[in-house]
């Protein structure tokens, strides 16, 4: 009678425990007991079938500031961004023809084409082994062009 209680007992810490596995070490590729379960900086995952344990990623995001618009007399144009997790983001412009983007980690320069329209702009941050992919941000940059007239004089 003492043993079923015992067990008994030992199941209900086990589903109540915030550690599933109840003083075992955990280890990442260890096969564990329920999909979902955290344990430290471990997840319980399914993986080819079988449930094992994965390093549980971090969250990143993406940062920036950037100008609303520009001028088609501009050359280039300074933005910034990073990924709060400092792994590099890359940068890509969707609008070729009126703008382009250097990869660069030292300068983020937007160079001007010379055309009006919007310059668009995506950054994106694809993750490593230890956090997860950054949700994709759009830039927008509105490019205006010049206003110029010109008349001839009469005579």
């Amino acid at each position: 009678m003492k043993i079923r209680i015992g067990i008994l007992t030992l199941i209900l810490t086990l589903s109540l425990s915030s550690n599933p596995v109840f003083g075992a070490t955990v280890k990442i590729g260890a096969t564990c007991p329920k999909a979902g379960l955290v344990s430290g900086s471990l997840i319980c995952q399914k993986s080819s079938g079988t449930l094992k344990w994965r390093l549980l990623k971090k969250a990143q995001r993406i940062t920036y500031s950037s100008p609303v618009q520009g001028s088609v007399a501009d050359k280039y144009l300074k933005i910034s961004y990073a990924s709060t997790s400092k792994l590099v983001v890359s940068a890509k412009s969707l609008t070729p023809l009126i703008c382009s983007v250097a990869n660069s980690t030292l300068e983020k320069i937007v160079t001007l084409k010379g055309a009006a329209g919007l310059c668009s702009i995506s950054l994106n941050q694809r993750g490593n082994l230890t956090y997860l992919a950054a949700k994709s941000v759009s830039i927008k940059i509105s490019i205006l062009g010049l206003n110029v007239i010109t008349f001839t004089m009469p005579s």
